[in-house]
């Protein structure tokens, strides 16, 4: 029989809201005038202040956002801690052996027969069997650390958590020293290539297995510390989500563990139950045992956390508050490039214009131009004449410090330029005149047209009306009658 999970309405739900609550100033919004809005205009000037760059504090906020949406649920969590805490932990094990040492030692060996077996580009890394030899003599000691690895932390699970994942391919003629150490470095986040974490498969239970006690791992308390520390600081999302659930099991105390059911392919949701997560029977759920049972005298609290990202807000007002008289200084600095360039933009459609009407071959275009300008009349524009039927200027735009090349739209240029900056002709202002007039009595042609049509509709319209009065009357006549 399937275990029945605790009503929400018995739940206390506080811990969530205050949680949503200290961490919703970091939801972007463009209305948001304390954090947002100077900090892309600090952005866009690479503002830099007191060793914090603006650039950095935004990518910190924005990673703290999207970090808090995959944390929604407890499932969502612990993806998270194990996507930082296997490495970490790897890192901890592989260091005290001498595993990265030979590592290093069989890349570069490697690296080296592929610098002097490519010919013309190319190397045949699966049939050549110095290469594979090495690599051989490389993997089967990393395989002897995996398989204890694997036993020591995830003994009770059938699937492999860290599995080898060594690409030969890795290695390219030109892969330096630097790159090689950076690839067996786990630190470095660069390790895809040599190894492979099942996170996802260690939090089922095995492929297919989403009905489970999952089962924490035992880290050591050195590790499980600067761990945490390390996630406090540089991920206090997915440490807010922890000291949370945390929360929660203190405010609900008939709880004794927290479940991730999915009711559909596409939909999953939190629950919990009344005894402990090993007695959960429950299809397609993940059973796990509360936070701190794994994280034990680390996990944070729901309040410190709530002010740990609070100082950081204040930190980041303070960064934009005093950094406000560098931003001054280069937007005044980007107004007067931008200014300099609308100039040249100008300079440019004036000179640009004005040679169409001098020249007597391109003079109906630069009037038909005119005429868009002015708006008095939408002639048309023949460009054929031009390279690729477009009409082109160039002007020197001071923000990017370089000439640009621009396809003229004389319907983008009203409140541009002004009428006074060109030198007009008799003959053009007779084409205009005209061209004004023509488009004057079209406009009060089709206006009379329109009137009399409606006139029209309106007599129809009238004299269904008074047919339908008619038959009204007619028929209240003969009722009176009758009656």
């Amino acid at each position: 029989m399937a275990t029945r999970a605790i009503r929400y309405d018995q739940l206390n739900t506080d811990s969530a809201r205050t949680a949503s609550e200290g961490i919703m100033w970091a939801n972007y919004n463009h209305t948001d005038s304390e954090i947002w809005t100077p900090l892309q205009v600090a952005v866009q000037h690479q503002i830099e202040n007191a060793g914090d760059s603006a650039a950095e504090i935004q990518n910190r906020i924005s990673h703290i956002r999207n970090e808090q949406y995959a944390c929604v649920n407890y499932y969502g969590v612990m993806t998270a801690v194990y996507a930082h805490l296997i490495p970490e932990v790897l890192n901890y094990e592989i260091v005290q052996t001498s595993l990265p040492a030979l590592m290093q030692k069989k890349l570069k060996e490697m690296r080296d027969v592929v610098k002097a077996k490519t010919v013309n580009g190319y190397f045949d890394y699966r049939n050549d069997t110095d290469i594979t030899d090495l690599r051989n003599e490389m993997t089967r000691p990393m395989s002897e650390f995996a398989r204890d690895f694997n036993h020591q932390f995830f003994g009770s699970i059938q699937t492999q958590v860290l599995t080898l994942g060594v690409n030969l391919n890795c290695l390219e003629p030109d892969t330096t020293d630097a790159e090689i150490d950076e690839m067996v470095d786990i630190t470095t986040g660069h390790y895809g290539s040599l190894w492979r974490i099942n996170t996802w498969a260690f939090l089922n239970g095995g492929f297919n297995m989403r009905s489970i006690a999952h089962q924490y791992p035992s880290i050591h308390d050195d590790v499980m510390e600067a761990f945490m520390e390390n996630l406090i600081e540089n991920h206090p999302s997915v440490a807010l989500r922890i000291a949370q659930n945390d929360q929660f099991f203190q405010d609900n105390p008939m709880a004794q563990s927290v479940g991730h059911s999915w009711t559909s392919r596409n939909r999953s949701d939190d629950c919990w139950f009344k005894i402990p997560h090993d007695q959960v029977n429950k299809k397609r759920t993940v059973v796990f045992a509360p936070p701190r049972t794994f994280f034990g005298k680390f996990t944070p609290t729901l309040s410190d956390m709530n002010d740990n990202l609070l100082q950081f807000k204040t930190d980041v007002k303070d960064f934009l508050k005093s950094a406000e008289p560098k931003i001054k200084v280069k937007v005044e600095a980007e107004n007067v490039l931008a200014d300099k360039t609308a100039e040249s933009m100008q300079e440019a459609v004036v000179k640009l214009v004005q040679g169409l009407l001098d020249d007597a071959d391109t003079v109906s275009v630069g009037t038909a131009i005119l005429g868009h300008i002015a708006g008095i009349a939408h002639l048309p524009i023949d460009t054929s004449s031009f390279p690729n039927g477009n009409i082109q200027y160039s002007y020197h735009d001071f923000t990017r410090k370089m000439d640009l090349n621009q396809h003229f739209y004389p319907q983008h240029m009203n409140g541009i330029v002004s009428l006074t900056d060109f030198n007009v002709t008799d003959e053009v202002q007779q084409a205009l005149y005209e061209a004004y007039r023509e488009n004057l009595e079209s406009h009060r042609t089709n206006h009379a047209n329109r009137c009399a049509q409606l006139a029209r509709q309106i007599s129809q319209q009238t004299t269904r009306h008074d047919a339908e009065v008619k038959v009204i009357t007619d028929a209240f006549t003969e009722y009176q009658t009758q009656v």
